[in-house]
């Protein structure tokens, strides 16, 4: 649903001739228009049959009913501020600005629980947790959602305090114990030499 909602947006704005970009395939082709622009595009909720019924394509999504109500606006509003945040988020990185990081970390996960519908009580559970322990400067799901894991950027400091209140908190409230693993950021990928078979 959320990928046929995010078709339609792209088919929609296309349509619409959205500013400089009748030719978009993706919303990221959309990244530097302001969201208040594209926004009045979009509805918040259609189907695949009344798409189709305007003549807006999908193409092929497997087990999509073409009744479901698809939360177009929602769904692209998500993944337009997900890209902005993953791009200032690099600035904010380069600049040191941990605590606007870990504001960046916040909002991304209240866009994925309310606006994407990928959380989970569990997943916002553990989310609430972490910020409330000191050191800890944001935290959000990772990964698809529906379940799985946080990420909390967190001062080394803190860590064991972090684990300690993951655990304790989550055992009280669900009866199970969460695994906690301790990562370490590190550089991306590249290159690491010449391979001559």
């Amino acid at each position: 649903m959320r990928v046929a909602a995010c078709r339609a947006g792209v088919a929609l704005l296309r349509r619409a001739g959205e500013p400089s970009r009748p030719g978009i395939t993706h919303l990221r082709d959309v990244q530097d228009v302001a969201w208040a622009e594209l926004a009045p595009l979009l509805p918040e909720v259609t189907s695949a049959a009344d798409l189709i019924a305007e003549g807006v394509e999908l193409g092929e999504i497997p087990g999509l009913d073409a009744h479901t109500p698809l939360r177009v606006a929602a769904c692209c509003r998500h993944v337009w501020h997900e890209n902005q945040r993953v791009l200032h988020t690099l600035e904010m990185l380069h600049d040191g600005d941990i605590a606007a990081v870990g504001a960046a970390f916040q909002a991304a996960h209240a866009s994925a629980r309310d606006d994407y519908a990928v959380s989970t009580p569990e997943l916002d559970f553990l989310v609430e947790t972490a910020a409330g322990v000191d050191g800890c400067v944001g935290a959000r799901l990772t990964g698809a959602g529906w379940g799985g894991c946080i990420v909390a950027l967190v001062a080394a400091d803190a860590v064991d305090a972090l684990a300690d209140r993951l655990r304790t908190a989550y055992h009280a409230a669900y009866d199970r114990s969460p695994a906690v693993f301790l990562c370490q950021a590190g550089p991306g990928a590249g290159k690491v030499g010449d391979l001559t078979i």
